[in-house]
């Protein structure tokens, strides 16, 4: 059995052979009644599971099992060397997206007008393109 199964059964057992005296006495198993029953012991219920929400190397335990801990205590700590290794590179990778957002930026502006102008060219064409027809659909000619 694991360790933890082991720490699970032993208070539940604990719990039925008590439950099995108390039965016992109540209903009269020694002939006589009782009226008050009397016991003393610790009946431990609570287990707790903790876990880290990272991997890592464990560098520092504060409570042994058993121990009594408190809200806010430190328990344990791990080691931080990987955990500021991936917080650099992620700020690197941060940095180098906000620099690409910049350049795919400056480059968004940059088609932009480029069109703009290229649209005003192809107006400015297809004016003169339109004044140039209504001239030849009128007929007149200047003499060569």
């Amino acid at each position: 059995m694991m360790p933890q199964t082991k720490k699970r059964i032993i208070p539940v057992l604990l719990l039925m052979v008590v439950l099995g005296v108390v039965a016992f006495l109540w209903w009269g198993g020694t002939g006589e009644e009782v009226s008050d029953i009397f016991l003393s012991g610790n009946i431990e219920l609570t287990t707790i599971k903790l876990a880290f929400t990272v991997p890592g190397r464990l560098i520092e335990l504060n409570v042994e099992e058993g121990n009594a801990v408190k809200k806010g205590m430190i328990i344990a700590r791990l080691e931080q060397q990987q955990l500021l290794r991936q917080r650099e590179q992620a700020l690197a990778t941060l940095i180098s997206a906000r620099s690409r957002l910049a350049e795919l930026e400056a480059f968004l502006h940059y088609q932009t007008e480029n069109v703009e102008a290229q649209i005003e060219q192809r107006g400015a064409e297809l004016m003169l393109a339109r004044a140039t027809l209504e001239e030849l659909l009128s007929g007149s000619r200047v003499q060569e």
